[in-house]
Order: C-alpha cells, then structure tokens, then sequence
C-alpha cells in the first residue's frame, strides 16, 4: 500500500480525486484499508480497481486476465479454473472499463508528440453479427491511440477515432497516412480545426490546421486479393511528407505498415479478432472489453524490439527494453499487468442527464469517458444529496462568478475550459457546465477563495476567463446566476418576456399600493 499514489473516492470530501496532497494514510495494513483525513471515510486499497469487491482466490483474477490479453479462449480459461463463463465476463468487462480509465488518464491528455499517425480499421466476425474496429498509432512511439467499434464502417465510426488522436496530441501539425476511404479525409479535416479569434462577438470561424499532412495509400484488389497499391498526397506535398518520414526515420514514402502490423498483434492477441477460429465474441461490448485490455497492456507492458536503446557501458545489459509509453514519455518503466490493474485513475465520473449522449471530442480532462463501477455507484437520499453543498456555504467563504448559456460544446469551447481549468488560483474554485431544459448549457465560473486580501486576483481570472468564453455563449443567462456588476444583463436573462414582465409588475404593484 503507498498512500501517497491514492486518493480519496468520497463524493463529499474537498480532496476527492487528488492525488499528493498528503490526506491519505493507511488504516489496516491485514485489511488493506486507507483513510482520508479531510472527510474520515475509510476505503479499501482495491476501490477504484477490476479486483474491488472481488472474492475470488488471491491472485486468479490477475492470472485469468493475463491469459485473456495474451490470446487464450475464454472457454479454455473456464475448464482450466473451473469458473462460471459469467464470472470471467464479468472481470473482463471491469478490466476493460478500468483500462479504458487509465488510457485516458495517461495517453488522452494532449501530451503525445505524435508527428506521424496511421490509422486502420477491422472487419470482426462476432455471433450473428459483425462490426468494425477502427484504430490508430502513433509511428514514432509505436503508440497505441485508441480504438473504436461500431456495426457500421461510416462517418460516425471513423469521427470518434480521429477524435481519440486530438486528444492525444500535443500538436496538431501531423503527418496522417492512411489507406483510400475518403471518410478518414473528412474526419481530419472536420476535427482537426482550432477557432480564429478575431476580438469580435459570436462564434469565432473555426480553421484547419496549415500543417495537417494527409497521404493514402490505394489498394486495389480482384478475388479478395491486393494486386496493386498506389499512393496519394490528398493534403500537403510529396517533399512535406517525405521530410516527416525522414525526421521519424518511419520510412521513405507513404505507407500503413505500422497500423497493419499492429492489426496483427491484435489478432494474435485477441481470441475474436482469429479470421477462423470458434470462439467469437458474442457482443460488442465484449470485443470493446479485450481491445481496451489488450491496447493499454501494449502500451504501459509490452516491450518492443524496435524502440529498444544500447545499455550503458558497465550496466551489464546490451539492451534497455522500452514500451511504446516510455518513448513517448508518458512512463519510465516497464508496467507489469498487476501495476496496470492497480492503478487508480484520479479522475471521478461526471453527470449526463438521460438521453443525452456523451460527446466523444470533449477533452478527458473534462469528461471521463466513463463506464460506472459498481462498487463507486450508490443512490442518494434526497436529504443527503441536499447536504453536499453545506460546506459551500461556510462562513469566510467570499465567491465571484460568471455564467451564460451555451447551445453546443464544440471542441474550441471544451479546450478554452481545460486550459483555464488549468490556471484556476484557489482549490475550491468551480467550472460548471449543467444539462438543462431546452436543450442548453448552463455554463458558470466559480471563483471561491477564504482569504480577502486575495479577492483582486480572483476577480479579474474570472473575468479574464469569461471574456474568451463569452463569444460560445447564446447571451442569455439564468437570473439568479447574475453577478452584481451586471445589471446591463438583466434583460438578457428574461429575454422577449422582459417589457411584458416590466408592464406586469408595474400594474400589480400599482394596484396593490392603490387597489
């Protein structure tokens, strides 16, 4: 047990979801238990983990899971320990999820120098249907990005997993090869935009990135087989794409050797994805459970041979084995699967009301892509669920906002709030964004702070922040959201009705006083 690599999971407590900020400290080392000295609440080491509430024999699950990523049939792991096809289901889907988490929390942070990206997608044979898995890598690293299945081969398919690569960017400026279906030219070219902001109000015009680079490489194929490949420049030039290539050292012109070799590795590690085997998958969500397992074990476990560097002289070793998450920086060792599946994603899930859809393009510093554990998910009360906002309203609290309603969060708006989320001054200052009727966001800036000598500063932060995000809002505003220097929005905040409620609340006061 390190406490200092956990956080505290309690929804009430200020310090949930951070890390380092030494509230943590160990309960019962027999029973495995931590404590949080900000709120109280024990937990258990394994919260927030595939193994949380998991009673199975030490070390099973772990052993079952290794198997599972590295190619074993399900139904050969249920003969060999004897346990219900339903139980190993189960720890694959929590593992899947869990994997998912930490992929986000790691690689999808706009961290990645990514350069040259190829991208692929497989056709999958499951029970009584089929799907598409799309995926992509970044060349240099050997990085996986992502993937993303769906029954369909369309525009909404390929979207989500360019989508995964910008969040994984820390540059938009890349090289993207990737073979002749047109859809991939459309995905890049729609995500890949940043806003022109030009001081003036309403939407800013939202640009594609000058130094996008996209090649494709044309296959064409009789009998179910390739006789010929040609390559195309759709975006850029031959000599700008053969300067990425050189620069990376990932080959002389424009290919997708890279993607199809890690198309094979998926296949020989993922039982479903065998061209002829017997042990299919029969939901897509089981499919989507072991990719996610089998991409972030590739990522943070597996060594590769190509990225592997010459050992210092005296080490005793020729070689320094790397993973692709070591040559892309985001590691400095070699994970074992037990670290992976032990490893707690600081991040705790946001709210989406029902029937609205999670946008995939929001950055995962601001929404989790989440799927819930069952073990972090209870129902509240209606007293106790009032009671989670008491400590907003402790004496000595001072607090100063900005709001407005927005209509759409497209991915310049997501961006311009992680990155001031970034610079906020005080820990207990909130940026908001609530689902509301009529289809619009309620969108506020929260500054909170205990110390009034420090009231300036966090003044003009808010205000500095609400004057780039105003031009995303509609104008409009909830009334009770209004700071007290704005009484120019008041007639913002009631819109059309506004003359109609002056008219109205002038004739009843007039016949109350007179009536």
């Amino acid at each position: 047990m390190d406490p200092q690599r956990e956080f505290c999971p309690n929804l009430d407590c200020p310090a949930r979801g951070q890390v380092g900020l030494g509230t943590i400290g160990v309960h019962s080392q027999k029973e495995r238990r931590s404590k949080c000295t900000g709120c109280g609440r024990t937990f258990a080491a394994s919260r927030g983990t595939p193994f949380y509430r998991v009673h199975s024999p030490q070390g099973l699950p772990l052993v079952v899971l290794s198997l599972l990523s590295w190619g074993c049939p399900v139904q050969a792991v249920v003969h060999t320990f004897a346990l219900d096809e339903r139980t190993v289901a189960a720890w694959l889907q929590r593992t899947g999820q869990h994997c998912q988490q930490v992929h986000q929390h790691l690689v999808q942070q706009g961290q990645v120098d990514l350069q040259h990206v190829q991208a692929d997608e497989l056709w999958v044979k499951l029970v009584g249907q089929r799907a598409w898995q799309a995926m992509a890598l970044a060349v240099p690293s050997r990085l996986w990005l992502g993937g993303v299945i769906s029954p369909q081969r369309d525009t909404e398919l390929i979207t989500a997993l360019v989508r995964h690569v910008r969040a994984c960017a820390t540059s938009l400026g890349i090289l993207v090869c990737v073979d002749g279906l047109a859809t991939y030219v459309t995905a890049f070219l729609r995500v890949f935009r940043h806003p022109v902001r030009t001081g003036r109000p309403g939407r800013p015009r939202l640009e594609v990135e000058p130094d996008l680079l996209i090649g494709q490489v044309v296959k064409r194929s009789a009998q179910r087989r390739v006789v010929s490949t040609s390559q195309r420049v759709v975006r850029g030039t031959a000599a700008a794409i053969g300067a990425v290539l050189d620069a990376t050292a990932t080959g002389t012109g424009i290919h997708t050797a890279y993607i199809e070799r890690l198309n094979a590795t998926f296949r020989s590690h993922l039982t479903p994805l065998v061209r002829r085997g017997r042990a299919s998958a029969h939901t897509v969500a089981t499919l989507d459970a072991g990719m996610w397992l089998v991409g972030t074990s590739y990522n943070v476990c597996w060594s590769h041979a190509s990225l592997r560097l010459e050992a210092p002289a005296g080490s005793g070793r020729k070689w320094l084995e790397r993973t692709p998450a070591m040559a892309a920086g985001l590691t400095d060792h070699p994970w074992t699967l037990r670290d992976l599946l032990h490893y707690g994603c600081p991040c705790l899930p946001g709210w989406l009301p029902s029937g609205v859809a999670a946008r995939p393009s929001m950055s995962t510093s601001l929404q989790c892509r989440w799927q819930p554990d069952p073990g972090s998910v209870w129902s509240y009360p209606y007293v106790q669920r009032q009671r989670l906002i008491v400590n907003l309203g402790v004496h000595g609290i001072h607090r100063y906002w900005k709001s407005g309603f927005a209509t759409e969060l497209n991915d310049a708006f997501i961006n311009l709030i992680v990155e001031h989320a970034g610079t906020m001054l005080s820990p207990m200052t909130t940026i908001g964004l609530f689902y509301v009727r009529a289809n619009q966001w309620d969108f506020d800036i929260i500054s909170q702070w205990t110390n009034s000598a420090e009231g300036a500063v966090h003044v003009e932060w808010t205000r500095k922040f609400w004057s780039a995000a105003e031009p995303f809002t509609t104008g409009a505003v909830y009334v009770n959201h209004l700071a007290e220097d704005e009484p120019g929005r008041v007639h913002a905040a009631y819109g059309d009705n506004y003359e109609r409620l002056v008219s109205v609340k002038r004739s009843t006061t007039l016949a109350i006083c007179f009536g």
